[in-house]
C-alpha cells in the first residue's frame, strides 16, 4: 500500500479535492537556458523563471482577478496575447506574438518598472511548450 503526501491527505480531508499546477506555457531563454514558466493552480496564476534543474530565482504566485490579460483586437500585423503579472512596483508580462507579415513568431517576458522596460526575455523558438493565445482567449 503507497502513502499519500501529507498535502494531499489535507486537501481530502478537508472536502475539496487536490489541486495541482498546470503549466500553461514555457521555455528557455534564449540567452541563457534558463526556464520560464507560466502555471495556472486554481484561482492563482505562478510565474517562475531560473535554472531548470535548480529552484526558481523568481517565482510569483497571483491571484487571477490581478493578473492582467490582453488579446489581439484584429486590427495590425503584430497579433499579440499576453498575461501581465504585477509584483510590486514591477510588471512580469509573458507573451506570445506573430507578424502577420514577416510570419515570425516570438516569445519570452518583459520587465516593466514605472510603465519602463527594464528588461526583454526572448525564448528559444524550438523550446516553446503551450500556447498562451489559447489561453489568454479562454481568461479573457
Amino acid at each position: 500500500m503507497k502513502l499519500l503526501p501529507a498535502v494531499l491527505v489535507a486537501a481530502l480531508l478537508s472536502g475539496g479535492g487536490p489541486v495541482f499546477a498546470e503549466t500553461v506555457f514555457s521555455c528557455l531563454t534564449a540567452k541563457n537556458n534558463k526556464q520560464l514558466r507560466l502555471m495556472q493552480e486554481g484561482e492563482e496564476l505562478i510565474y517562475t523563471y531560473g535554472k531548470p534543474s535548480a529552484a526558481p530565482e523568481l517565482s510569483l504566485k497571483v491571484p487571477l482577478r490581478k493578473v492582467e490579460f490582453y488579446a489581439w483586437e484584429g486590427v495590425g500585423r503584430a497579433q499579440n496575447y499576453i498575461a501581465s503579472l504585477p509584483n510590486g512596483d514591477y510588471w512580469y508580462r509573458v507573451y506570445q506574438s506573430y507578424d502577420s507579415l514577416t510570419r515570425e513568431r516570438s516569445h519570452g517576458v518583459l520587465v516593466e518598472k514605472a510603465d519602463k522596460l527594464l528588461a526583454e526575455i526572448r525564448c528559444k523558438p524550438d523550446s516553446v511548450s503551450g500556447d498562451l493565445m489559447d489561453y489568454v482567449l479562454k481568461t479573457k
